[in-house]
């Protein structure tokens, strides 16, 4: 069985692939840092939905 990164490898030799995958990179790194803030603060997933109004 492959790994994630042995998959992720085999598709960015695909053409396209690897323009599209980065073009995503700012919409991961805005993700992961309202990840880290989350847990930087104590809050829960539950409790950031509460406060954002977001379920």
């Amino acid at each position: 069985m492959r790994t994630l990164e042995t998959a992720l490898e085999r598709k960015m030799k695909e053409h396209g692939f690897r323009a599209e995958y980065e073009a995503l990179e700012p919409e991961f790194a805005t993700m992961q840092a309202v990840i880290d803030a989350r847990k930087n603060s104590g809050l829960t997933q539950k409790q950031l939905s509460e406060i954002t109004g977001i379920d």
